[in-house]
């Protein structure tokens, strides 16, 4: 069982975002709130794409951030995986580039993880590799975004919607 601690807080010039939690992270966890309440935010400030956010975050014991310790760990070496409600994918790369570019990034060390081809069936992207990203539907993006989360073998995946 994964354990996340957080103590985040983080200012813009008309909202801030004060965050204290100690969740069991076992299935399925789910953040609820208005528009404009700071979900998307917080997501962001987990996954450490908010530089100016203060606190601390833990997650299963390794600490991503602790200003009172000086520590801050880069986004990319969190292995926390990232939907954003508009897939964010790459529109120089095909379907097929966009996971292939994932899943060498997720370091897959034998039997970790999904395979490949069990998240591409699951998601049904398979009629979509050789496709290139402009030419995807708003639906068909967020399952290649999905797909491409998956691929890279993140500690966690947070999708925001």
């Amino acid at each position: 069982m994964m354990r996340l601690q957080a103590r985040l807080s983080v200012r813009f010039a008309d909202f801030t975002l004060d965050f204290e939690q100690q969740l069991e992270l076992t299935g399925i966890t789910a953040v609820m709130g208005a528009s404009g309440s700071g979900k998307s935010t917080l997501l962001r400030c987990l996954g450490g794409l908010e530089r100016e956010v203060r606190g601390r975050l833990a997650l299963g014991g390794e600490v991503f951030q602790d200003d009172a310790e000086r520590v801050w760990v880069a986004p990319h070496r969190r292995r926390l995986g990232l939907v954003f409600q508009d897939a964010r994918l790459f529109p120089h790369l095909s379907v097929g580039g966009n996971l292939r570019y994932a899943e060498r990034r997720g370091k897959r060390t034998a039997g970790e993880g999904p395979q490949p081809r069990t998240v591409v069936r699951a998601l049904d992207v398979e009629s979509l590799l050789g496709r290139r990203v402009h030419a995807l539907s708003g639906g068909e993006r967020q399952r290649v975004a999905m797909a491409r989360v998956l691929l890279a073998r993140p500690r966690l995946v947070m999708m925001d919607e």
